[in-house]
């Protein structure tokens, strides 16, 4: 979250109303996002390796499971002018926390 707060908002509201105009753009971007879930994928299944995380779901589906609530604080800090990075980071560690919580393998 940090590197969002280098630019003003209203930058980011410009980046990402070019991006959904622009469909080359747009599809460049979703590539990166994709390669961050590839590095989240990667980390889950580490974790399933380690038990730490249950292994009956992919890690490639946690991973999109992760990334969701990220783009979408990501969004909402973009958006909301009274929205600042440190409770969007406190809120981001609160979701992950309940989804490993939920993900966490049962202990027999």
């Amino acid at each position: 979250m940090d590197e969002f707060s280098i630019f003003e908002k209203e930058i980011w509201r410009g980046w990402f109303a070019a991006l959904f105009q622009e469909p080359n753009l747009f599809e460049r971007a979703y590539g990166l996002d994709m390669k961050i879930v590839g590095e989240l994928a990667g980390i889950c299944e580490n974790m399933q390796a380690r038990s730490m995380m249950t292994d009956k779901v992919s890690p490639l589906e946690i991973a999109k499971l992760l990334y969701t609530p990220f783009i979408s604080l990501v969004m909402s800090y973009i958006m909301l002018e009274d929205m600042n990075v440190p409770d969007v980071k406190k809120e981001f560690e609160n979701q992950v926390m309940l989804i490993f919580r939920g993900l966490r393998p049962e202990i027999p």
